[in-house]
């Protein structure tokens, strides 16, 4: 058993930082995590705490994407068939997350967020949103006229859409029989 000592309360919550797991070459391992205040009395609630190997990326494709985001980049890393089947993926783009999906063992794609500006970010991925990669470079180019025009068109499409389905859901009133 591993106690870990300067644990610190955040109002409700307790936040504590896992110790290193030495021996796990690779893989997931599960591990019991137990509470106490006085060293002595612990919970009892047999709660899982899962550790996973981190991930290492090998490369991204595109390399780059608009200002405009929505880019969707392949990740692809060493394998992922360590990682469990609900594992959630994150790409983080400079200190913007996205959510990626697993396309398979050794491959992820994320949908670039938006930028402020034509800049170089670093691109890293995580299981957590806490312990990141090693990061790739990707880079952001000013939009063309042409993208713009696309990429508002586009969502003006999607906003209209969703305004005429709320629209359509509050005007219909089922009909007294």
């Amino acid at each position: 058993m591993a106690v870990l000592q300067g644990a610190r309360s955040l109002g409700y919550y307790l936040e504590c930082m896992s110790p290193v797991l030495y021996g796990a070459e690779s893989g997931e391992v599960s591990v019991l995590l137990e509470i106490t205040v006085n060293n002595q009395q612990y919970t009892q609630n047999k709660v899982l705490f899962r550790y996973f190997t981190q991930q290492h990326i090998d490369g991204i494709l595109p390399t780059s994407g608009p200002v405009l985001g929505d880019t969707a980049v392949l990740v692809r890393f060493e394998s992922s068939a360590d990682a469990v089947s609900d594992s959630t993926f994150y790409c983080r783009f400079g200190t913007n997350l996205s959510v990626g999906v697993r396309i398979s063992d050794d491959q992820i794609s994320c949908p670039s967020p938006s930028s402020r500006q034509p800049q170089t970010v670093s691109i890293e991925t995580s299981t957590n949103a806490q312990q990141f990669s090693n990061a790739a470079d990707f880079v952001y180019f000013a939009a063309s006229a042409a993208d713009s025009a696309a990429h508002s068109a586009a969502h003006s499409a999607a906003d209209s859409a969703e305004a005429a389905c709320a629209t359509y859901g509050t005007a219909w009133q089922p009909q007294p029989t």
